[in-house]
C-alpha cells in the first residue's frame, strides 16, 4: 500500500504529453519568495499577453469550491464544478472527446459547461447530441461546449464533474490574487530561459499596477509543485 501511494505520487509522470513541459505559475514580491501565492487576473492577463516561451497558459479558479444543482429528469444533483479559462484543456494537451471547449470570448461569465465524460454518461446517456445543446446548472441555461476524454484528470483540483468559463474580463483589481494558472513551455524552451523572461515583464507590471507588491511573476515545475 505504501509503495502505491509513492510510486503514484512521487515516481510516476504526470498523465499528460509532455509533462516536464508543464509549469505553474506565482506571483510574488520581486526578488522575494517568501510572498509567493496565486495570481491576480490582471497579472495573468499580461503574463498571457506578453510571455512567448510558452506554447499555452491557462488560469483555474479554485481558491473557494464552486458547486451548481444539474436539473436532469426531473431531479437535481450537486456537481463540482472547476471556473478554468480558455487553453485549460490545451495547456494539459488533453483534447475533448466531443465539442470545442472555451474560447477567450467566454472569459466573460458566458453560460457555457464543458462536462466529464462520466457525467456525460451518467445523466445524458453517452448521447452526443448533447453537445451544443442547453442544460440547467442551478435553475440557469449553459450550453455543452463540450465531453472531456474519459481519461481526463485535473492537476489541481481532482474529481471534477464539470467546467465553466472563469470571468476573467471581470477580474480587474490588481490586487485579487486568487487564480492558480499553470503553462506549457515552447519546444525548444528550458525553464531557465522562460524564467529569464517572466523577469523582464516585472517592471511593465510595477508601471501598470503601482500598487500591487506582487509585481513578479515565477514559474515552477509542475510536478516539483504537486509533490
Amino acid at each position: 500500500a505504501v509503495f502505491s501511494v509513492v510510486q503514484s505520487v512521487l515516481l510516476a509522470p504526470l498523465p499528460y504529453e509532455e509533462p516536464g513541459q508543464l509549469v505553474r505559475f506565482y506571483q510574488q514580491e520581486p526578488d522575494n519568495p517568501d510572498t509567493r501565492g496565486v495570481l491576480a487576473g490582471t497579472h495573468f492577463t499580461f503574463l498571457r499577453e506578453h510571455a512567448t516561451a510558452f506554447e499555452d497558459v491557462a488560469a483555474i479558479a479554485n481558491y473557494q469550491e464552486t458547486g451548481v444543482d444539474l436539473f436532469t429528469g426531473g431531479r437535481a444533483e450537486r456537481l463540482r464544478v472547476l471556473r478554468v479559462s480558455s487553453g485549460y484543456f490545451s495547456v494539459l494537451r488533453s483534447p475533448l472527446q466531443l465539442g470545442r471547449g472555451f474560447d477567450r470570448g467566454d472569459e466573460r461569465g458566458t453560460r457555457r459547461v464543458v462536462l466529464s465524460h462520466a457525467t456525460w454518461r451518467m445523466h445524458f446517456g453517452g448521447d452526443p447530441a448533447i453537445v451544443g445543446a442547453t442544460i440547467r446548472l442551478s435553475g440557469r441555461q449553459a450550453e455543452v461546449a463540450g465531453i472531456a476524454s474519459p481519461d481526463f484528470e485535473d492537476p489541481i483540483a481532482p474529481d471534477v464533474s464539470a467546467w465553466i468559463p472563469y470571468d476573467l474580463a471581470g477580474d480587474t483589481y490588481e490586487e485579487n490574487n486568487s487564480l492558480t494558472a499553470i503553462g506549457r513551455l515552447r519546444n525548444g524552451i528550458i525553464l531557465e530561459q522562460a524564467r529569464a523572461e517572466l523577469a523582464t515583464l516585472t517592471p511593465a507590471m510595477r508601471e501598470r499596477w503601482p500598487a500591487a507588491k506582487k509585481s513578479a511573476i515565477v514559474a515552477m515545475p509542475l510536478r516539483e509543485e504537486l509533490v
